[in-house]
């Protein structure tokens, strides 16, 4: 009775500071799993750069968010027209300085300033003088945005969370992180909604994702998050089917190693949620037709090689050969 009790006391302080959290500051922590950031700092240059960048590629010549919501602002001009110049075109994962320029802005969190932000002084100007106005007329909505991103995902990870984490993480042979995986919720994160960086000294991945993404809510919300958790596996993925590659003579398709990511947090995703009585789930990837863009035949091969290793039929290298053996084609 009193381990009862004491399970139920602590179920309620759990509960009791995520609200609070919720309420006061930019860390929420969430689960163990997961801990949950709305900064502003790290917002605001997404959402410049996402404008900047629909300025340079709408050829409609829409009028973006901030055009349409406020008088042009000469500091908001001028931040636009600084990512237009030195950020909007560089890719966030691809171009090394973006994942430093992240890292940098989510740890200030919402400090009052930059000051002690590891940036270049001409970027923290530009933001400096650019939030003002981002706090005026953007900074309440999608703070708040983010925060109910945040509580609906929430009851799901704490009912769903440990099931999932242990399984994605043995099929990588290894075990969930030593700390919860921080992830960043962002008005704007990249074109598909969501994107990952991973730490070269300690392989912990850091998530951005988007609370403005209609197809990453509800239990899709759920999955992604683990798919971009896996990230930090994605390596030893890709380094053990390009040496299995290497091995027959045969060359993978591009991206390929990414289809079986999503596969993977796909497939414990909709197990888990079937075993709870939930059976219409279709996964991510499969809803959003992301197979064919790699190639017409990639999801039946993994289907039919990797599927087995999920079900513990076979062991990884006999999955990853059967893998690379049907998807490859000859050098």
């Amino acid at each position: 009775m009193h381990r009862m009790q004491g399970k139920i006391i602590s179920f309620i302080l759990v509960i009791v500071g995520i609200f609070l959290n919720l309420v006061h500051g930019a860390i929420v922590e969430q689960t163990p799993l997961f801990e949950f950031h709305s900064a502003i700092w790290v917002n605001l240059h997404h959402f410049i750069r996402a404008e900047a960048r629909q300025r340079i590629y709408d050829q409609s010549q829409t009028q973006t968010q901030s055009q349409t919501s406020i008088a042009e602002d000469s500091a908001w001009t001028d931040a636009i027209n600084f990512y237009i110049q030195n950020l909007a075109q560089r890719d966030l994962l691809l171009d090394k300085s973006m994942p430093v320029i992240k890292n940098a802005l989510e740890d200030a969190e919402d400090s009052p300033d930059l000051s002690n932000a590891s940036l270049p002084e001409d970027l923290q100007k530009t933001l400096r003088s650019a939030a003002p106005i981002y706090k005026s007329e953007f900074w309440k909505e999608q703070d708040e945005s983010n925060r109910k991103w945040i509580q609906e995902v929430s009851p799901l990870l704490l009912k769903f969370g440990a099931p999932i984490s242990t399984k994605i993480a043995a099929l990588y042979q290894t075990e969930w992180f030593s700390k919860p995986v921080r992830v960043d919720v962002t008005q704007s994160a990249g074109p598909v909604g969501a994107y990952t960086t991973v730490d070269d000294a300690n392989g912990e991945p850091r998530v951005t994702i988007s609370s403005y993404d209609p197809s990453i809510r509800g239990y899709y919300s759920l999955e992604i998050l683990f798919h971009e958790s896996s990230h930090a596996w994605g390596k030893m993925l890709f380094d053990s089917l390009e040496d299995s590659a290497t091995r027959m003579n045969l060359m993978l398709p591009k991206q390929f190693w990414h289809l079986v990511l999503f596969y993977t947090a796909g497939e414990i995703t909709r197990q888990e949620l079937n075993s709870a009585g939930i059976n219409i789930y279709v996964p991510y990837a499969d809803k959003n037709d992301l197979y064919k863009n790699v190639c017409e035949s990639c999801r039946d091969i993994i289907a039919r090689e990797w599927q087995p290793y999920i079900e513990g039929k076979v062991d990884f290298k006999t999955a990853i050969d059967g893998l690379v053996a049907a998807a490859g084609t000859k050098n």
